[in-house]
């Protein structure tokens, strides 16, 4: 009997994830996405209260990796004085999760997601506080997508974007315009 349990934790795979945890503040950026870069399955990358200044396109591809922060209203990525890249963030690990953060002001699309085989935005905002102008999307899903409680809001002409999903609806989505 204590073989077969051994066998079945083996089989089971690692028990343990690794938290990246990131703090706002000189620096955050660069460590954010090496940590997006570093995570392994399961690994989870923690956002700690606060404003992140973000000037450059984050991307995640690792596979089953989750994002989280605290909630919709903090922590908050700031692209407002984006220079590289043309979304805010980029998914294309299968399997991740974007849980309790919001991401403002972005260049394009706030978060794009491409050739995924399943992914989660659970309480992720989206919001651009000065407008948009029009292009933007706050999520645009390409493919594999399971969205729930997201927001979005805007002022102008933002749009909420599912691109050319095919599957389940979004949970309790939201998306606010005010012209």
């Amino acid at each position: 009997m204590r073989t077969l349990w051994v066998s079945l934790a083996l089989l089971a795979g690692p028990a343990f994830s690794e938290t990246f945890a990131i703090v706002p503040g000189p620096g955050a950026e660069a460590t954010l996405q090496e940590a997006l870069i570093l995570a392994a399955p399961r690994d989870e990358v923690v956002l700690a209260q606060g404003v992140y200044d973000i000037r450059n396109q984050l991307s995640l591809a690792g596979d089953e990796v989750t994002l989280r922060g605290a909630g919709m209203a903090a922590p908050i990525l700031s692209f407002k004085g984006q220079t590289g890249g043309a979304e805010g963030m980029t998914l294309t690990g299968n399997g991740a999760i974007l849980k309790d953060f919001a991401i403002e002001d972005t260049k394009g699309d706030a978060i794009k997601v491409k050739g995924v085989d399943g992914f989660a935005a659970i309480r992720v905002r989206a919001e651009w506080t000065g407008g948009a102008q029009g292009r933007e999307r706050q999520l645009r899903p390409v493919s594999g997508a399971v969205e729930e409680r997201a927001a979005g809001r805007c002022r102008g002409q933002g749009r909420l974007g599912r691109g050319d999903l095919r599957g389940p609806k979004p949970k309790d989505h939201r998306a606010q315009f005010a012209w």
